[in-house]
C-alpha cells in the first residue's frame, strides 16, 4: 500500500479539479502502455510518448527528478493502483460534498467531533447564571447600548460525561 506521496501524485492538485473522465483517460493510456509492454517491450519511443501523455493527464510531482518512463510491469501496476486510489478518493469526495451541502458547515464540524449542540432552557440554573454574569459585567461607561441574551447553547461531547 502506497501513500499519495509515494505514488508521486501531485498533492497540490486539488482532487476536486480531477474529473472522472480524466482518470478514465489516464487508465486508457496505461492500457496502451500495458499492450506495448506485453508485445513490443523495447519500443522506448512509444513508451516514452505514452508515459508523457499519462503524466499530462494525471498530475504527478517528481520535484527536480526526471519523470520515469513507465517501461516495466511493476511501474505500470503501481500507476494502475494510483488510478484506482484516485477513483475511490473521487467517489468519497463526491459523497462527502453531497452530505455537507445538506448541513450547516458548523454542524458538520461539531458532528465530526462527536458533539451535540443543545439549547439551554431559559429556566435552567446555567442559563440564569450566564445571563446574570452578562448583565453584571456590563460596565456603566457602556451605557449607549444594552446587552440582551437571545439563546444559550451547551456543547455535549459523546462519551465525555
Amino acid at each position: 500500500v502506497y501513500t499519495a506521496k509515494e505514488f508521486d501524485y501531485d498533492l497540490n492538485s486539488p482532487l476536486g479539479q480531477l474529473r472522472s473522465s480524466q482518470i478514465n483517460k489516464g487508465y486508457g493510456v496505461l492500457c496502451k502502455i500495458n499492450e506495448i509492454l506485453l508485445t513490443q517491450r523495447n519500443n522506448m519511443n512509444k513508451l516514452s510518448g505514452l508515459t508523457s501523455k499519462y503524466y499530462t493527464i494525471i498530475p504527478h510531482s517528481f520535484g527536480h527528478r526526471l519523470p520515469p518512463i513507465i517501461n516495466n510491469l511493476k511501474r505500470m501496476h503501481r500507476e494502475i493502483e494510483l488510478i484506482e486510489t484516485l477513483k475511490q478518493m473521487l467517489i468519497t469526495n463526491k459523497i462527502l460534498n453531497k452530505r455537507n451541502k445538506r448541513k450547516n458547515p458548523i454542524d458538520t464540524h461539531y458532528n465530526a467531533l462527536h458533539c451535540d449542540i443543545l439549547p439551554l432552557s431559559e429556566y435552567s440554573s446555567n442559563y440564569q447564571m450566564i445571563t446574570r454574569a452578562i448583565k453584571q459585567t456590563h460596565a456603566s461607561t457602556h451605557n449607549g447600548y444594552a446587552l440582551k441574551v437571545y439563546d444559550i447553547f451547551e456543547i455535549e461531547r459523546k462519551n465525555s460525561k
